[in-house]
């Protein structure tokens, strides 16, 4: 990042020193004052924004959370009642030029998104700096968006159709173009519906947004030595190929337990797939399809079996860790309650297994998937809303 920083000092802003806040009680009647500071400025594309307060001119300190610029007004507004520090005599805004390499874009005009949960695929298409389209069986749905870049490699998407339906994103971005996501649908003010999954960007013919240029993808002959971090939207899962044909699944906490081991085969399929298939006895392996994009990171899909029979399927993004980086632990969720899960689960009972991202779930369930609430013995293999004792459902 350029560390030449233009500044723009507040004009009139001394006066704000007479406002800090004080609380004054006469009788039953209290009168509470609270300092405050309203911005407002034109961004641009490649410059992060902070606003700063000093009482001397020569000590800053930031306030608030830095801004991506996007080329379009903020306005943000900073009150003591809330916690920010807006007692000072003199501000300014800070503009720092961003010169490093990051994945998360600076807007989203002319690219084009895919996006999956692990049952569906939407495709989204942004025309404009505010509208575009997600594309459907029944053709072209228009919507309204908002998207800020806020942080090197997150994003944040709001988007509106003609109704009341809205849909908010968060993108972490794990390599050029492509990561997870955290989904939330709203129906007025009415959180309907909360998922996460995978997503690819491309540009479009349009595009008016440079994307990071992807390195070519780089298929590994053998994976002895290395380590590869997946994720579905939660905390990543981690393999370790300690041998030629054993390994160990750990997870990046801080317990010291023993991992998970398996023994493996690994089959490069072409110059961009390759196929691990894992067995970690009892019955249970898991086969992962790699499809790699920029270098030896990219996309996959996991299958997990039991006893031979898929229990469940979901995608997500991987790339490689270093190998001796990641802690190891013997609880296959990180809970420390015994649980075998191997996502990022809600509220769960000792004895649980569960193979994905779960809701409320009760003792002796076997879930494979995303679940909503369930009861106990629910068969789930997929992602559930809410189910009853005794359900099988390989599916959402």
């Amino acid at each position: 990042m350029n560390t030449s920083l233009s500044t723009y000092l507040a004009g009139g802003v001394a006066a704000l020193s007479l406002a800090t806040s004080t609380k004054a009680q006469v009788g039953d009647d209290r009168l509470e004052v609270f300092s405050a500071v309203e911005i407002k400025f034109q961004s641009a594309t490649n410059r992060i924004y902070n606003l700063q307060g000093s009482s001397d001119l020569n000590q800053w300190q930031n306030i608030g959370r830095p801004v991506f610029g996007n080329g379009q007004n903020f306005e943000q507004f900073f009150s003591s009642r809330s916690g920010e520090q807006v007692k000072f005599e003199l501000y300014r805004l800070s503009v720092v030029e961003s010169t490093n390499v990051s994945f998360a874009p600076w807007g989203l005009t002319g690219l084009q998104a895919s996006i999956e949960d692990g049952a569906n695929r939407y495709r989204f298409q942004f025309a404009t700096a505010t509208n575009g389209f997600r594309r459907s069986n029944s053709g072209l749905d228009p919507f309204h968006y908002q998207y800020l870049k806020t942080g090197e490699n997150e994003g944040r998407l709001s988007l509106t159709e003609d109704t009341n339906r809205v849909e908010q994103f968060v993108f972490n971005f794990t390599a050029a173009g492509l990561g997870t996501f955290v989904r939330e649908e709203f129906r007025g003010d009415r959180l309907k519906e909360r998922d996460l999954g995978a997503f690819n960007l491309a540009a479009s013919t349009n595009s008016t947004v440079e994307l990071p240029t992807p390195v070519p993808p780089a298929v590994p002959g053998q994976l002895t030595g290395r380590a590869l971090s997946f994720t579905t939207g939660g905390a990543p899962d981690v393999l370790k190929f300690t041998e030629a044909a054993a390994g160990m699944e750990v997870e990046t906490d801080d317990s010291d337990d023993d991992g998970k081991t398996f023994n493996y085969t690994y089959l490069v399929q072409n110059s961009t797939n390759s196929v691990i298939e894992l067995n970690f006895g009892r019955g249970r392996t898991e086969r992962y399809l790699l499809t790699f994009t920029s270098g030896a990171q990219g996309t996959f899909e996991r299958q997990e079996f039991r006893d031979g029979t898929l229990r469940d399927t979901d995608r997500g993004s991987f790339s490689p860790v270093a190998a001796g980086s990641t802690t190891v632990h013997g609880d296959d969720d990180g809970d420390d309650d015994g649980d075998d899960q191997g996502g990022n689960g809600g509220t769960t009972e000792p004895g649980d297994d569960q193979g994905g991202n779960g809701g409320t779930t009760e003792p002796g369930d076997d879930q494979g998937g995303n679940g909503g609430t369930t009861e106990p013995g629910d068969d789930q293999g997929g992602n559930g809303g809410t189910t009853e004792p005794g359900d099988d459902q390989g599916g959402n």
